[in-house]
């Protein structure tokens, strides 16, 4: 599939990378199918670019870049509608929101988003029952102690 985008240029995606998310994703319910681009190994950012609207792609990361112990409570049924039996064998991501300050970069935790790289398939999940933030900042300010400076003590 050829496809012209507005950050990367003209794109040839195999018909084989191609994902489908029936429902979209939040806001963008109208684009259902995207593909993973610029993923270069070693990397830790990629891009989920949307195949329906040359203007929409999303900055992807893998959740363990942001919080080492993420463990999403992701319903049964979110896994059905994707075709999996556990949270295993999907692809796990979440989105970040960068901006020109680094100190401001979030990653949406509550919104993950899971791939079946089987059947192609995916979808953004909001998460229940959990204290996930759709906005976790990723450099979290420094803690302040008795020394008042908020770095490390002797």
């Amino acid at each position: 599939m050829k496809v012209d985008t507005t950050r990367f240029g003209p794109l040839d995606i195999p018909d084989d990378q191609v994902f489908v998310f029936p429902e979209g994703l939040i806001g963008f319910e109208d684009c259902t199918r995207y593909a993973i681009v610029d993923r270069p190994k070693g990397k830790p950012v990629w891009w989920l670019q949307s195949l329906d609207r040359p203007e929409v792609a999303f900055i992807l990361t893998e959740p363990a870049v942001v919080v080492a112990d993420y463990q999403p409570p992701v319903s049964r049924n979110d896994l059905r509608q994707l075709g999996l039996e556990s949270l295993s064998e999907a692809e796990l991501h979440v989105m970040l929101v960068v901006t020109a300050d680094p100190k401001e970069i979030t990653a949406n935790l509550l919104g993950p988003v899971l791939i079946n790289p089987r059947e192609r398939l995916g979808k953004q999940v909001v998460l229940r029952g959990t204290a996930y933030s759709p906005m976790h900042r990723l450099a979290q300010p420094a803690p302040t102690g008795a020394g008042g400076g908020g770095g490390p003590a002797c």
